[in-house]
Formats: C-alpha cells, sequence, structure tokens
C-alpha cells in the first residue's frame, strides 16, 4: 500500500485492495481512511522505506554471519534450549529459526509460556 502511495496512486479502493490479513475485513473503513492528499509525504516515507530494506538486510548479513560462527556449537545449543528459562533471545539466540519448517514452540522458543520455569518470574497458574 506504501509503495503504491509513493508510485502515485491515489484512489482509496485501490489502495485498499493492498490491505492484507487482518485489515482485509475492515477495507470499507479503509478507503474513507484514504482519501485525501499525500505528495507532502512522498520523499519522507520513500527515505523511510529504503532505511528499513537497508537495515533489514543488513540484519540478515549479521544473522547469516551469527549463524556460521555457532554452527560449530549446534549440540551445545541444543543441549542449552532444554534449560527452561534459556532460548531464542538468550545470548546467541537460536540459529535454527530462519530454517524452512522451524517451529519456535517445537524446542525451547517460550518455555515460560509452555509451562516451563523461568527463572526471575512469579509462577502463575496452580498453587499461586
Amino acid at each position: 500500500m506504501l509503495e503504491a502511495l509513493i508510485a502515485g496512486e491515489r484512489d482509496p479502493a485501490v489502495l485498499a485492495d493492498f490491505a492484507m490479513t487482518r485489515m482485509r475485513v475492515k477495507i470499507p473503513e479503509l478507503r474513507p481512511a484514504l482519501e485525501g492528499g499525500f505528495s507532502a509525504h512522498r520523499a519522507l516515507l520513500r527515505t523511510v522505506l529504503d532505511h528499513i530494506d537497508h537495515l533489514s538486510a543488513a540484519i540478515g548479513k549479521l544473522e547469516a554471519q551469527a549463524e556460521a560462527e555457532v554452527a560449530p556449537f549446534s549440540q551445545a545449543i541444543d543441549l542449552l534450549c532444554t534449560i527452561p528459562g534459556i532460548g531464542p533471545g538468550h545470548g546467541v539466540g537460536d540459529p535454527r529459526r530462519d530454517r524452512p519448517g522451524y517451529d519456535p514452540l517445537s524446542r525451547c522458543g517460550a518455555p515460560g509460556l509452555l509451562g516451563g520455569a523461568v527463572p526471575g518470574q512469579p509462577r502463575v497458574g496452580r498453587g499461586t
């Protein structure tokens, strides 16, 4: 939708059709919201979107480098992920997350949400 705005599209019906996922059910509400001027913000938005693309590419390169660096320790990472409270976001993270079919909840993606004890966090649920 933002790319279409930058490219010069101004028809609210056309712009609203770019809505994805949960916003698709709100297309009738989007059309009036998309009416009006936009030209003054065009250059700024293009700059912001280009910067986001640049940062996303840099993050991808860093993640690939980190994955290569920790690859020799894959077995140790798997063992560490069995400890409650340890997982992605702790230390180097989980280099498997970008692989096809990776399910972050299948291993140690969210032990606190799945009932594991998380050090330093109060217990919630039975017996609290």
